[in-house]
């Protein structure tokens, strides 16, 4: 006989819950997930532009509202939400300091999570411009999968100032990179342009139109010129040391020695021609072992500072001879006496002497020893000579 007790309603649900809880616990999870999901989709929409960015500078919330406010004179609504927006995924990487000699300028043993985020960003990311440090470009040309397109494919003639593989440049020759906000990231940053999808083996998440909105931006980026109209001279920088340095150092050099031509004029956009003069080593008569310059550089190096425009860094068998012959501009004729130091003679400065010395690259210059002479060509044109002068004016406050 079946029983009529009637349970209350406390009792059905025990039941319910000690036969269903499971069902119930997973239902709840996955509504939970899709609530999420919904609200991250209409807070979030999906972006009109992917640009990737991986340098040794990280972006800072200020820096990325002014670059998201510059990028929007340059995109395309493509979703008709009224909304343009740029979705900007940063690697941060951290570069050990220089070594001398040292080829790697990126250690990838310090940056195995962003090796991973960028090999993920490769197979299934949406990015389609990307601005990456040198280390990075060059693993991006070495996959076996074409990934970059050519530049003079994108933009349908050859870009001036492009590697000469085609497919890349440094964003420092193009005006965008002066606007809020891109300024912040370094001006060695390497614009490159990810093939579309349907010409590489690898199939990342991106449509056709998405692709072409993003092209249309970097279009509209790269052939974007400032009403400031700047001043792009070129600052030769020559060094005569025993010391060879590699990329990411005049990459630092070019940098400084920008900044300080632009804090004094921000019309002017400068870069550094930076040449190399490696010393040799040999035993002297006394038995000491001593550097010196090979007859052929050193005759070239009178080529250059009786023919170019050029700050000029010189051993001191070197700054003898071409200051004994002409070669060099007296340093009153190019620099105020109030930034003479005291110990100078007529043609140069000991550059560890200078506090411009400890500026970011020209500190990997000189050795211990302080040997280095700072000096003018004879043949240096006015921003050269300005941006020699400010070397020395340079205070470190």
């Amino acid at each position: 006989m079946q029983s009529t007790q009637k349970h209350t309603f406390k009792e059905n649900l025990a039941h319910f819950w000690e036969y269903h809880k499971w069902k119930v616990i997973i239902g709840a999870f996955l509504a939970v997930m899709l609530g999420i999901a919904f609200f991250q989709s209409a807070t979030n929409p999906e972006p009109d532009v992917n640009v990737m960015y991986i340098g040794t500078r990280m972006v800072t919330a200020v820096e990325r509202d002014a670059l998201d406010a510059s990028a929007k004179s340059f995109i395309t609504d493509l979703d008709g939400d009224g909304k343009k927006s740029l979705r900007l995924k940063e690697l941060v990487i951290s570069a050990p300091e220089l070594a001398v000699n040292d080829k790697q300028a990126v250690s990838y043993q310090y940056n195995y999570d962003v090796v991973q985020s960028f090999q993920a960003e490769i197979t299934a990311g949406e990015s389609v411009v990307y601005l990456v440090d040198e280390s990075y470009y060059s693993k991006l040309k070495e996959l076996e999968n074409d990934i970059l397109v050519p530049l003079e494919t994108v933009f349908g003639q050859p870009i001036e100032n492009a590697f000469e593989d085609g497919y890349g440049i440094y964003i420092k020759y193009l005006d965008f990179a002066y606007l809020p906000g891109f300024e912040s990231l370094p001006r060695e940053s390497i614009l490159c342009i990810r093939r579309r999808p349907a010409e590489g083996e690898v199939k990342y998440n991106k449509s056709d139109e998405k692709y072409d909105n993003n092209i249309k931006f970097i279009k509209e980026l790269v052939d974007y010129r400032s009403p400031k109209n700047y001043e792009r001279p070129v600052v030769n920088l020559v060094l005569s040391t025993g010391r060879k340095l590699y990329s990411t150092a005049q990459n630092r050099i070019d940098n400084s020695i920008y900044w300080l031509l632009r804090r004094n004029d921000d019309q002017v956009v400068a870069t550094v021609n930076y040449r190399e003069f490696p010393l040799s080593s040999r035993t002297n008569s006394a038995g000491e072992i001593e550097d010196f310059i090979e007859e052929d550089a050193l005759a070239e190096l009178y080529r250059i500072a009786t023919e170019e425009s050029a700050i000029m860094l010189v051993n001191g068998p070197s700054y003898a001879y071409l200051s004994e012959n002409g070669a060099l501009k007296k340093l009153s004729d190019a620099v105020s006496s109030a930034y003479l130091p005291k110990d100078a003679d007529s043609y140069g400065a000991r550059f560890n002497r200078l506090h411009s010395f400890e500026l970011d690259g020209l500190r990997y210059t000189d050795s211990a020893n302080g040997t280095l002479m700072l000096c003018l060509s004879s043949a240096a044109d006015e921003q050269t000579e300005k941006a020699f002068e400010l070397l020395f004016a340079y205070s470190g406050n």
